[in-house]
């Protein structure tokens, strides 16, 4: 007799949001890169969790221009530099899910972004989540909360390269790091 697995359920339970970055996004980087970070609110099963998406190097220079881009990652898309004679992994998008307890490794293989009015954007990502009963796919919809990007000080003359001005307010100074918030 085969004994029947609960079938593993991940869902989105609200609103996410999608911050930026620009930095070193590596130990190999000798220059600045804009990176997007995306939080969903999800269900893993029972547990309240969050699902963590890091899309480095997307080749936009705004929020905005996300809109209606689709990327796609597998193991092809994976690259490897080196540094001081060790090797680093240099890949385009990392990920996990947190509850409150456990964190589980996921690996993306899709996240597609639509518009949904002036502040938000509708993101459908595709993965794979590494629990217990072997690697579960998983297709998570949700509506992302368009956020800041911010920047160490010290770096603005960089900023202009790599960020879309006309689609952010004018630094403030929050914590130490320079902030442009999106202009709606």
């Amino acid at each position: 007799m085969t004994e029947k697995r609960a079938k593993l359920v991940i869902e989105a339970t609200g609103a996410g949001t999608l911050v930026g970055r620009i930095a070193r996004l590596s130990i190999v980087d000798t220059e600045l890169s804009l990176a997007f970070k995306i939080h969903i609110p999800v269900i893993l099963s029972a547990n309240q969790a969050t699902l963590s998406i890091d899309l480095r190097y997307p080749e936009v220079r705004s929020w905005r221009a996300l809109r209606g881009r689709n990327y796609r990652f597998d193991e092809s898309t994976r690259r490897y530099e080196k540094s001081d004679g060790e090797t680093y992994a240099r890949d385009d998008v990392f990920s996990d899910i947190r509850t409150a307890a456990v964190s589980y490794d996921t690996f993306i293989t899709r996240v597609t972004f639509g518009s949904e009015g002036t502040r938000r954007l509708i993101i459908a990502a595709e993965g794979t989540v590494r629990v217990a009963e072997g690697p579960t796919p998983f297709v998570i919809d949700a509506q992302v909360q368009v956020g800041a990007v911010v920047v160490e000080r010290g770096t603005q003359r960089e900023v202009a390269r790599q960020l879309d001005l006309d689609a952010y307010q004018p630094p403030v100074v929050r914590d130490g790091l320079l902030t442009y918030d999106p202009k709606f």
